[in-house]
Parts: structure tokens; sequence; C-alpha cells
């Protein structure tokens, strides 16, 4: 997924962010909660550039509010700005900014399952891709660009057969247009999928 950024910084007009294009691979975090925070940590030692998006320039640990209200606490015991994740991680880059949009794509193609031993099994997809986004790097939108509307889409997984009908997959997958245009920026996402059989 790739998405369109705004500046949301309160005391200057709203405005794109530009940021140059990196030459290694790029992961975007929305969000600087437990969840974003947890997930950009995680990242630290890879070898890729981890970009945490948040509309504000603090993490609040809301558990705590009411001691705020009560004058428990003091605002800043229970706020912390993101930006200090930069300072304690190398491949960390933090933007204060919206989301505005994401790019949709849908992808036909072939599947083929080999079982393995228990109830595991790995699976490769192959085909094509139809998506929704840029076809080219210009502009100052902080995005990827796709080249052809039309892509190659592969994929590889490792799953396990929960019964019958549900099964459960860690999959890794890569949408490019093979060098046929240019420019070939092309999209790999790794996540976990949950599957079900219509006619098991």
């Amino acid at each position: 997924m790739s998405a369109m950024l705004t500046d949301a910084r309160p005391d200057k007009a709203t405005a794109v962010v530009e940021t140059r294009r990196p030459e290694r691979k790029r992961v975007v975090i929305v969000g600087g909660g437990f969840a974003g925070l947890a997930a950009a940590h995680a990242l630290r030692h890879a070898e890729a550039e981890v970009v945490l998006i948040d509309r504000r320039n603090h993490h609040i640990f809301q558990p705590l509010l009411y001691q705020v209200a009560t004058a428990v606490l003091s605002p800043a015991e229970i706020a912390a700005p993101i930006r200090q994740l930069e300072a304690k991680q190398r491949n960390a880059i933090v933007l204060m900014a919206e989301v505005t949009g994401v790019i949709y794509q849908a992808y036909l193609g072939a599947a083929w399952s080999v079982p393995l031993i228990y109830s595991l099994f790995i699976e490769a997809t192959v085909g094509g891709a139809y998506h929704d986004g840029p076809l080219s790097s210009h502009g100052p939108e902080y995005r990827s660009s796709y080249g052809c509307r039309l892509n190659f889409h592969e994929s590889g997984s490792l799953g396990l057969e929960l019964d019958q009908t549900w099964r459960i997959m860690a999959t890794v997958e890569h949408m490019s247009n093979g060098g046929l245009c240019e420019p070939n920026a092309g999209l790999t996402s790794y996540g976990v999928r949950l599957g079900y059989k219509l006619n098991p």
C-alpha cells in the first residue's frame, strides 16, 4: 500500500511532503501509538528505511489521562515526543503528516499447493495485477511508481491447515512490471493471510 501525505503542522499552511526516494527498501508505518512504535522498534536492525507517520508529534499514554485530569500527574509525564525514535534508531524517520489516500490493487492468477509434513504446506502463485496508483515518480507525492497499469504478481507462502476449511499462511508477495515500463519500482509486501475453502 502506498499513501499520499499532507503536512499536518498547525503553524504552516497545508503543503505536500516531499522526500527523496532512497535506494534501499522502505517500510511505512501509519500511526505512532503502541503498535506503531513497537513495529518500528522491531525493525531497528532491518536493512530498510522505517518511516513512521503520525498526525501528532507526541505519543500519549492514554490509560493515565484521568490522573492528569485530577492533577495527580503533569501532562509531560504521560506524553513523549515521537521524534525521540530518530535519535535512538538510525534507520527511522518520523513524519508529522496525515495519510489522505491509498492505492488499491486486484490480481488474478494460478496457485499451486504442495503438502509437507503434518498439516504444513507451501503455496506459490503467479498472475497479473491491476492497480490505480501512479505511473510516474515525477511530482511531490511521497509514493511509489509502477510504470504500467497492469503488472506481474507472484507470491510464496508457508501455511498451516487448521481444519478442512480454514488455513493460515505467512506470505511474501511481489508486484512489478518486469522492466516492460519505466519506472519499475515494484512493491514487495509481507504478511499473514487467513484462507477459507469453499469446497473442502
